[in-house]
């Protein structure tokens, strides 16, 4: 297994390339949730064969898999895949029902065009234990307004406030589209839970890229908002979320032009309508970060919050491109709340399960000089309370480092408000850049820094701000170290974390890969030394029964020239011989030549 590879972060443990994350959904009876993503069903580490694999878990820290999900079918709508989507209530069936873009198959020698694109739903064979097409796929046409090529990524269903997002009723879902030559967000009206083959009545153009009183980013590559979600909030302003994501043209200098955003907003749901009224933009992460889902979580369970996840994909520097057999990993779950100003980010509280051995420094005077504080942390939470003394300071926790600190990857706040992931002095084959992000404050004196690492993958949480980045260090580079360009104390404490896979028994998968593989390799020694065992035993039987058939020989032509009395002795001395145990265990020389020497001495 790579030392790039993440071990509390969600991704198949077999190798194979996996991108966006579909179908969250939490199983209210069950209490467990779900979350489906795409990858290669044949475990290539490159983009192609399109299906969904599948997770559940009970406290979204601990994640069991259950395989492939979803498989791109031999014909039709669903050969050239089965893309982004959600999951639903079902009618009928206990799991949910699954609803995404299914592609017809891609023109033959031009890859770089898109297939048409309509809309398909699978449902749990409990037979098969897995996901199978309906019959009646696809299930919508797409409007004539919307490029067919550009008619996808089913959102989660929208319900009005106070309503459970999987209650039995109408419910509201945005398709990302291309829109008179611009981006744009379909609404539409379904019924819940969900049928076989539903019905989707189009309600709305909710938005295009023209409606904001600010220019809004559309996506140089494609002219598309992919993966549309609606996050409402109560208030008396209405505020609301419309996150999508953005997919630009690819950049030389290998920084992420794929990113996801909120565009600020007001909006809900009036009398059977869904609207949204759009106004400025944010990053909803600062860095490597794409074409998350959401879902608003049960009012009892976590009130007016919503669950995400994101694509983290690999972020190598284009000049040195690293071979491996394995693609891209989900980012750490996180909470989506509205403080009344605007949307905050943190991760979910439950991560704290995977928490071990811990290691903490309180009251560090941090200034230009590195303060150093643990070796070989590549699997960690690393949480710092910062105060700064002056007005102009920058912090960092430099992770990554290599003894002497000429290597590292910096994460930084500044008292300005300014965050982010350095990696322009790390070591290893990654991208070499600054992601950074901007805080509301202006004038900070204190912040919480709540960094993640795990081997190549690091998210930093900055006072309900978030940013993500990879690097691929070189061996040895694991050293944890402070420094600020003014003086600051620092509280930190530093948590070893536990892998995030576990067996159906709650064990986690590493542990048991581990014990198994140990397991096995005893048995296998016990095996051999058995063997090994009767075999000497066996020699030995033999031994001893050549020996006592020498002897017999021997005697028997010596009774013959001896008197009575030299028969007695040597009887006696045959006696001795065959109790000497050395003679039995002495493998050097000829046994019956000894033992002849010996008697007619």
């Amino acid at each position: 297994m790579s030392r790039f590879r993440p071990e509390f972060h969600v991704r198949p443990e077999e190798a194979g390339w996996i991108n966006d994350p579909n179908g969250l959904f939490f199983d209210e009876k069950n209490k467990k949730y779900y979350l489906f993503m795409q990858g290669n069903v044949k475990r290539g580490p490159v983009s192609g064969n399109i299906g969904w694999m599948w997770f559940e878990s009970a406290d979204l820290a601990h994640w069991v898999s259950r395989g492939v999900a979803v498989t791109p079918t031999e014909e039709g709508f669903g050969a050239g895949g089965a893309w982004s989507g959600s999951a639903f209530p079902s009618q009928g069936h206990d799991e949910p029902l699954l609803l995404y873009s299914c592609a017809a198959p891609w023109p033959s020698g031009l890859p770089q065009l898109l297939p048409e694109q309509q809309l398909c739903t699978s449902t749990f064979d409990p037979a098969r234990q897995r996901y199978e097409p309906v019959s009646g796929n696809p299930l919508q046409k797409h409007p004539r307004q919307a490029d067919p090529k550009q008619f996808r990524d089913p959102s989660s269903p929208i319900r009005a406030l106070g309503v459970e997002p999987n209650a039995p009723g109408e419910a509201f879902l945005l398709m990302g589209t291309q829109y008179q030559s611009q981006a744009g967000v379909f609404a539409y009206s379904v019924s819940l839970p969900m049928s076989d083959a539903p019905h989707f009545h189009f309600e709305s153009v909710l938005i295009s890229q023209s409606m904001g009183p600010v220019k809004l980013p559309r996506g140089e590559k494609k002219n598309v908002w992919e993966m549309p979600e609606l996050l409402l909030f109560p208030g008396d302003t209405r505020p609301a979320l419309l996150k999508v994501s953005i997919d630009d043209e690819p950049r030389l200098d290998g920084s992420m032009s794929q990113y996801d955003v909120f565009i600020h907003g007001t909006g809900g749901v009036s009398s059977g309508k869904l609207a949204f009224e759009p106004g400025n933009w944010s990053r909803v992460d600062a860095g490597n970060f794409y074409a998350s889902k959401v879902i608003r979580l049960p009012e009892r369970h976590e009130k007016d919050t919503y669950l995400m996840f994101g694509w983290v994909r690999e972020q190598f520097d284009p000049a040195t491109p690293m071979e491996q057999d394995w693609a891209g990993v989900m980012s750490l779950p996180r909470f989506v709340s509205w403080d009344g100003e605007e949307p905050l980010v943190r991760p979910v509280p439950s991560l704290a399960k995977l928490r071990g051995k811990s290691h903490s420094e309180t009251g560090v005077t941090v200034s230009t000089d590195r303060v150093t504080l643990w070796a070989d942390v590549h699997q960690a939470e690393v949480l710092a309370n910062v105060q700064f003394q002056g007005k102009n300071g920058t912090f960092e926790l430099r992770l990554f480092e290599e003894a002497d600190g000429k290597h590292a990857v910096s994460v930084f706040v500044r008292n300005n408000g300014e965050f982010g992931i350095d990696t322009t002095m790390a070591s290893g084959p990654g991208w070499k850049g600054v992601s950074h992000g901007q805080l509301s404050e202006t004038e900070l004196e204190q912040v919480e820094l709540d960094v993640f690492i795990d081997h190549s993958i690091v998210e930093a949480f900055v006072n309900g701000k978030v940013v993500t980045a990879r690097a691929y260090p070189d061996e040895g580079h694991g050293w944890v170290s402070l420094t600020s360009t003014e003086e600051a104390s620092v509280d930190v404490t530093m948590w070893e974390m536990s892998p995030t896979l576990v067996g159906d028994d709650g064990k986690d998968e590493f542990g048991l890969r581990t014990g198994y593989s140990m397991l096995m390799m005893l048995l296998a020694a016990l095996v051999f030394l058995t063997v090994v065992w009767k075999m000497k035993l066996a020699f030995e039987r033999y031994r001893t029964r050549i020996c006592d058939q020498i002897t017999k020989s021997v005697s028997q032509t010596k009774l013959g020239q001896r008197s009575a009395s030299d028969l007695s002795k040597l009887e006696r001395k045959i006696e001795v011989q065959q109790e000497d145990s050395w003679l039995l265990r002495n493998g050097s020389g000829d046994i019956s030549e000894q033992l002849y020497n010996s008697m007619i001495a």
